[in-house]
C-alpha cells in the first residue's frame, strides 16, 4: 500500500508540474509553432513573391486615375502642394515623346502611376533632369519603346515601372537611383544588357524576370539584397557577378528550369553569395 500511495503521489505531483509548466512558458501553439517547430503565424513568414503570369492591372477599366486632372495638349496634369506638376496621363499618339520640362507655368517633377500604360505606339522617350520620382507602372506595357535614359535626379525605379517593354534594347540608369523595385523591368524580352550604378543597394523580386535576351548584367558592391526571382527565366545570362556586400537573396534568385541555360555565379570565397548557392543548388565559381 506505501508503495502503490507513493506512486500515486509522483503522478499527481508530475501531472501538477506539467500543468504549471504549459501556463508560464505556453504551448507550442501559442508560441506560433506547429509540432515540428515552424512558425505559423503568417506575419512572421516571409511574403511569397506574386504570380508572375498574373500582372496588376492598373484600375478596373484598364486605364490610370486622372480624376482631378488638368489637361494641357497631349498631357494630363495634377498641380502638386510644392508647386510642381505630376502627369496624370499622356494621350498623344507620337514615336519620339520629350517630356516637357514645365506645363501650365508649373515644372514637371513626376510622372504618375501608369501614366503611359500601353502607349504602344511610343519608340522613344526623354524626360527633363527636374524629374525626381516615377510612380508605379510609369510605363507599363509601352511595347515599342526601345530605350530610356533615367536621369540622376530620380532615386528609385518603382515597381512595373517598365514591365512589359518588350522592344526595349537600351536602358541608363544614372547614379542617383538607389532602388529598383518589384518586376521594375519584367518581360523586357529584347534587352540585351544592363548596368546598375554603384548607388544602387537593392533590387526587387522579378526586376529582371523573363528578360531573354538578358546576356550582361553588373551589380555592383554596395548592392545589399538580391530579391526573389530578380534575374529568373533569363535564357541569355550565364554569369552574374555578386558583390560581397550582398548579404540577403531571395529564393529562385536566379532560377531557369532548363538545366542546359543553368546561371553561375561568381563572388569571394566564403561570402554570402556562396553560402546561398550552395544551399539553393546554383552553380558557384569564385573569382
Amino acid at each position: 500500500m506505501k508503495k502503490l500511495a507513493a506512486l500515486l503521489l509522483a503522478l499527481m505531483m508530475l501531472a501538477a508540474w506539467s500543468v504549471c509548466f504549459a501556463e508560464e512558458d505556453g504551448s507550442a501553439e501559442d508560441a506560433g509553432l506547429t509540432d515540428s517547430g515552424e512558425l505559423t503565424d503568417e506575419e512572421d513568414a516571409p511574403e511569397e513573391p506574386e504570380d508572375p503570369d498574373v500582372p496588376e492591372s492598373p484600375d478596373a477599366s484598364g486605364e490610370p486615375d486622372v480624376s482631378g486632372g488638368i489637361a494641357v495638349g497631349d498631357w494630363v496634369l495634377k498641380p502638386l502642394d510644392d508647386g510642381t506638376a505630376e502627369i496624370l496621363r499622356y494621350t498623344g499618339a507620337a514615336e519620339e515623346v520629350a517630356v516637357p520640362e514645365e506645363l501650365n507655368g508649373m515644372a514637371v517633377s513626376a510622372i504618375g502611376k501608369y501614366a503611359f500604360y500601353r502607349c504602344e505606339s511610343m519608340t522613344a522617350v526623354t524626360l527633363p533632369a527636374g524629374i525626381v520620382r516615377l510612380e508605379t507602372g510609369a510605363f507599363y506595357n509601352c511595347t515599342g519603346l526601345a530605350g530610356i535614359t533615367i536621369p540622376d535626379s530620380v532615386t528609385e525605379i518603382p515597381d512595373r515601372a517598365f514591365s512589359g517593354c518588350q522592344s526595349m534594347t537600351s536602358v541608363v540608369i544614372l547614379s542617383g537611383v538607389t532602388a529598383i523595385g518589384n518586376w521594375a523591368f519584367f518581360g523586357c524580352l529584347a534587352l540585351p544588357e544592363i548596368e546598375i550604378p554603384s548607388s544602387v543597394t537593392g533590387i526587387g523580386y522579378f526586376a529582371f524576370s523573363h528578360c531573354a535576351a538578358l546576356a550582361r548584367v553588373t551589380v555592383p558592391d554596395g548592392v545589399a539584397g538580391i530579391g526573389s526571382y530578380a534575374f529568373a527565366y533569363c535564357d541569355e545570362l550565364k554569369k552574374v557577378v555578386v558583390p560581397e556586400s550582398v548579404t540577403e537573396i531571395g529564393i529562385d534568385a536566379f532560377f531557369n528550369p532548363d538545366p542546359k541555360k543553368e546561371l553561375t555565379v561568381i563572388g569571394a570565397e566564403g561570402s554570402y553569395a556562396e553560402k546561398y548557392c550552395k544551399e539553393a543548388g546554383v552553380l558557384f565559381e569564385t573569382r
